[in-house]
């Protein structure tokens, strides 16, 4: 249990540990999102990661968080859907953190009001805003552009009929040569 975290779950793989903030509440759906979201994508790649010659894999190749939140995104959808307007809104809070690192949250919140109204483009401002010591600098946390360009590389990946079952090694990303290294023997094969 972790009262100070800000999400409600959250997976800390080199940790091996799942931490979870005692005042989140959730719906029946949102507790199978986030399940299918937090166990069954980010543990389990975690704990086959774990299992393969190098730590990296259990930690996390570089570039492979897109790969790692686009196959999260996906594990929900399949499981519970994706509420009606969420890729929308995804790609607007995707934008609006680019933008955030050029602006302080006053000026972020003016140019999308018109877009958005005044309530909404103050709760997406503060979303990118969030953890920065003074929300007027420019700057941004960028994690939802992260989901964004993850579901749209995973989506694309899967598209062309790429191996989901390469991607369940550990945590790599769709741009890793994962088919290579299983044939080299310098990962296990997944399963």
């Amino acid at each position: 249990m972790d009262p100070v975290m800000s999400a409600r779950v959250l997976v800390d793989a080199p940790r091996f540990t799942v931490r979870v903030n005692p005042r989140a509440t959730c719906t029946t759906t949102e507790l199978h999102a986030l399940e299918a979201h937090e166990i069954d994508v980010h543990v389990a790649r975690a704990e086959a990661g774990s299992r393969q010659p190098l730590a990296i894999f259990a930690h996390g190749l570089p570039g492979s968080l897109p790969t790692e939140e686009g196959l999260a995104l996906h594990a929900e959808a399949e499981v519970v859907g994706l509420p009606s307007g969420a890729l929308a809104r995804l790609e607007s809070m995707a934008a609006m953190a680019l933008r955030a690192q050029d602006m302080g949250l006053t000026e972020l919140v003016r140019e999308a009001a018109p877009r958005v109204g005044a309530a909404t483009a103050l709760g997406m401002a503060l979303r990118v805003k969030r953890g920065l010591s003074n929300m007027e600098q420019p700057g941004a946390y960028t994690k939802d552009r992260v989901y964004w360009l993850g579901v749209l590389r995973v989506a694309d990946y899967l598209r062309r009929g790429g191996a989901r079952d390469l991607l369940a090694v550990g945590k790599v990303g769709i741009q890793h040569p994962v088919g290579d290294w299983v044939e080299r023997g310098w990962v296990s094969p997944p399963g």
